[in-house]
């Protein structure tokens, strides 16, 4: 059976649709070539905070039962990540690309003046960019994405020091991906050269979306988080975000980077980025 891939666009109350971003790129269709099933929704165009976001795209996803990839793209990251802290039970891949930088003064004050020449409310702008690595996550959160962490349920408990590996976020243990946790992959040399805090959600014990809680299922050691950097770096999406989010998942690890779609700079990487996700992925 295929595996099934979720894409989450860009943008941020903008024109920028699943469309735009993944299908006139060319994305979805080497995906679908190399043999995945794609879901590449639109995120709403005019959110009032990410909650409404993850929302939306956690109903579309509410009735699958396989296992899923989730691809976040620059704000779209905040999605992807709310969605797999709610849907622990569904997702088994997390792979973060050209994550949107949270907590710049100059660029939050030049994209507020946007999103409120856009027609946004100033709260719901506030609200949207506050963040420290990610808009709208907490870094609380993030450490719950931990891949390298001991579930205590499989820990020997004959084991005192498996036992006591009650936190999965401090525990120290084997990266199921293989990354070493203290020293992040980073991409092949020979390869191209490189808020107002959303509320925490979670899934309740049906599995379904559930506000006011995050889901104690993800950071069990069974997500598997991956970034995938900008490069060239640029001031809406910046280096130092990424190191950012290695070192606060711990287990994750960097995938070569490229310039995001749909920029003018991004297609000579289309098929590095498709086969990028497809080894990921598989």
């Amino acid at each position: 059976m295929s595996k099934s891939v979720v894409l989450v666009h860009g943008g941020l109350w903008d024109a920028m649709d699943a469309e735009a971003f993944w299908g006139t790129t060319g994305i979805t269709g080497g995906l679908t070539s190399a043999g995945l099933k794609v879901l590449a929704p639109d995120r709403p165009r005019r959110p009032s905070g990410w909650d409404v976001e993850r929302a939306a795209l956690g109903e579309l996803l509410a009735n699958h039962h396989e296992p899923l990839t989730i691809v976040g793209a620059s704000n779209g990251c905040t999605v992807a990540v709310l969605l797999a802290l709610n849907l622990p039970h569904l997702v088994d891949h997390l792979l973060l690309a050209w994550p949107a930088t949270a907590g710049d003064p100059d660029l939050d004050a030049r994209t507020r003046t946007g999103l409120i020449e856009r027609g946004c409310p100033p709260d719901a702008a506030d609200a949207l960019l506050a963040g420290e690595t990610l808009r709208g996550v907490t870094e609380a959160n993030l450490a719950r994405l931990a891949t390298d962490a001991i579930d205590p349920v499989a820990a020997d408990a004959a084991d005192p020091v498996a036992a006591d590996a009650a936190d999965p976020v401090a525990a120290d243990a084997i990266d199921p991906v293989g990354a070493d946790a203290a020293e992040p992959v980073r991409p092949d040399a020979a390869g191209p050269a490189g808020l107002g805090t959303a509320e925490p959600v979670g899934a309740d014990a049906a599995g379904s979306l559930g506000a006011g809680e995050v889901g104690i299922g993800a950071a069990r050691g069974r997500i598997s988080v991956a970034v995938v950097p900008s490069v060239p770096e640029n001031p809406a999406h910046q280096r130092k975000t990424v190191d950012a989010l290695l070192r606060s998942i711990r287990g994750s690890r960097e995938l070569a980077g490229c310039p995001e779609p749909p920029t003018p700079a991004f297609p000579p990487y289309l098929d590095q980025l498709v086969r990028t996700i497809v080894e990921f992925v598989n």
